[in-house]
């Protein structure tokens, strides 16, 4: 799947990336970065949620 975004992303950055992350991350949505969808009940870390 290819994402691309018609706007520039506004990302919260509540981890506090270095702004060059955040910026290349911005340029990436914004020019058709792949993607993959994550499964259902994976979290970030990998593992899955409690049902």
């Amino acid at each position: 799947m290819v994402l691309r975004l018609n706007q520039q992303p506004i990302i919260d950055n509540l981890r506090n990336y270095p702004a060059e992350t955040v910026e290349k991350l911005r340029r990436l949505l914004a020019s058709g970065a792949q993607a993959t969808e994550e499964p259902v009940g994976a979290t970030s870390s990998g593992s899955t949620r409690p049902a």
